[in-house]
């Protein structure tokens, strides 16, 4: 009869009570407490504050480790805002740097296009309207830019000119025109008195009037035309006929009251 040979180790001698497991874990607690601080004086924090977690999870009952713990990660979280802080001053910095680099060429670029605009020529007055529209039209492509300014101020006095030099032209005109008005009416008087004498047959005197008519009228006029043409007719009667008559059915006034 064979005897059945009994196992060399009994699952009761391998049974680990929870009592048992906890102290023996608490056991290892100074070795990775000692292996943390080890790790914090070689600069390794990011590892010492996983010991020290370790720690507390087989012994929360460590109040100076979980201090240290809290310490640690209220450290981290500074570190890491600041280093975050430092990327975004970073990232500004550049963006910034890169940016003024983009301004600063534009700028010289559209600076160098200014020379290039027509230029302003005293007795050509189409040149003002010429860079005027230049202007406006740099201008509108590059509103963004700096040195648009000053290009900006001296649109602002050309225009500005422009506007007092159109009103003087205007009021020149409007006084002209005044003028070569009472000069209609000065020269239409006159011929009205030499149609007068005329009709009585005093055509020497008649003569008189007329040419001064012809001299108070405007120049290069339709009036001027007309009565020079009278003068014309007078003046060829005056050399056919001695006695200064002058015939009774001459013309009726070509010069009515009131203009040309």
């Amino acid at each position: 009869m064979s005897v059945t040979r009994q196992s060399e180790s009994d699952p009761a001698e391998k049974m680990t009570f929870p009592g048992e497991a906890r102290t023996s874990d608490r056991g290892s607690v100074p070795v990775l407490i000692g292996e943390a601080d080890e790790l914090m004086r070689a600069g390794q924090s990011g590892q010492a504050l996983e010991a020290y977690r370790q720690v507390l999870e087989l012994d929360p009952a460590r109040g100076d480790v979980a201090q240290r713990v809290t310490w640690m990660e209220r450290e981290q979280r500074t570190l890491r805002r600041v280093r975050e802080s430092r990327r975004t001053l970073g990232l500004t910095a550049f963006a910034l740097a890169f940016l003024g680099s983009w301004v600063t060429v534009r700028e010289a670029r559209l600076n160098q296009s200014v020379p290039g605009l027509p230029a302003v020529q005293s007795d050509v007055p189409a040149s003002v309207d010429a860079r005027l529209e230049a202007m406006d039209l740099l201008l509108a492509e590059n509103p963004l830019w700096i040195g648009g300014l000053a290009l900006r101020r001296e649109r602002e006095q050309l225009h500005a000119h422009e506007t007092a030099r159109a009103a003087s032209r205007s009021r020149r005109e409007a006084l002209l025109q005044a003028q070569r008005e009472q000069q209609a009416l000065v020269a239409q008087a006159a011929c009205t008195r030499g149609q007068l004498l005329l009709e009585d047959g005093l055509v020497a005197e008649a003569r008189v009037e007329f040419a001064q008519a012809l001299q108070a009228a405007p120049a290069s006029s339709d009036l001027g035309v007309r009565i020079q043409a009278e003068l014309d007719s007078i003046d060829e009667h005056l050399q056919s006929a001695p006695d200064h008559s002058f015939p009774s059915t001459h013309s009726p006034n070509p010069y009515p009251a009131g203009g040309r």
